[in-house]
């Protein structure tokens, strides 16, 4: 078991979160997904096609998690290095531009 390092409350999530226990007892296995954009440089239409894509999820992802937290959409874009943007200018870790 591991924490959650996540606030919610009624106004913002349906249900709370949920464990299952699972008929296999012999076997456990969990799954966290981060993706990361490919940031290299290309030049063929596919591409082209997948920075079209990925910047279509990213701003998905932006639109979400303002419905769930309630956030506005504009400050949370200003936090995301989106595809095709232009590179940050500084070296500093992303984290610390999350949280003031």
């Amino acid at each position: 078991m591991t924490r959650l390092h996540v606030r919610y409350g009624r106004d913002r999530f349906p249900e709370d979160l949920q464990f299952k226990e699972t008929p296999n007892q012999s076997l456990f296995q969990g799954r966290y997904v981060i993706r990361h954009p490919f940031r290299g440089e290309s030049n063929c239409e596919a591409s082209r096609e997948y920075r079209r894509q990925t910047r279509a999820r990213q701003e998905k992802e932006v639109q979400t998690l303002a419905q769930l937290t309630g956030w506005p959409a504009p400050q949370i874009r200003d936090k995301v290095n989106f595809v095709g943007a232009a590179k940050p200018s500084t070296n500093e870790p992303f984290w610390r531009k999350l949280w003031p």
